[in-house]
C-alpha cells in the first residue's frame, strides 16, 4: 500500500470519522435531554424520594396501630403522631420530610 492509497481511504472515510466523532461528542447530551440514561443525580433523587415513602409507611403503619381511625384528628393531632412514630430505630428525631408525608398519609 503506498501513500496515495492511504490519502484516498482517508478521504473516503474522513466524512465518517467526523460523524462518528460528533455523535460521541453531542449524543450523551441528546440522550440525556430524552431521558434515555439516568444520571447519577436523578438515581440519587429517586433513592432518596423512595426511602422516604417507605420510611413514612412505616410511620403511617406504626401509627394506625395506636390510633384506629387518625382521619378523624385534626392537622394538628396528625402532625404529633407523625411526629411521635416517623423517628427510625437508631435515630434521635425523625426526618421533617418523613414527618410531612406520613401525616398526609394519615390523613386519607
Amino acid at each position: 500500500m503506498n501513500l496515495k492509497d492511504i490519502q484516498a481511504s482517508w478521504q473516503r472515510k474522513k466524512g465518517l470519522v467526523f460523524v462518528f466523532a460528533l455523535g460521541m461528542l453531542v449524543g450523551p447530551f441528546v440522550s440525556s435531554y430524552f431521558g434515555i440514561q439516568v444520571t447519577s443525580r436523578t438515581a440519587r433523587a429517586d433513592l432518596h424520594n423512595g426511602i422516604i415513602d417507605l420510611q413514612a409507611s412505616l410511620c403511617d403503619a406504626r401509627a394506625r396501630m395506636e390510633v384506629k381511625e387518625p382521619g378523624k384528628l385534626d392537622w394538628s393531632a396528625r402532625r404529633d403522631l407523625a411526629t411521635k412514630f416517623s423517628i427510625m430505630p437508631g435515630r434521635d428525631k425523625g426526618d421533617s420530610e418523613v414527618e410531612s408525608l406520613c401525616s398526609n398519609k394519615l390523613a386519607g
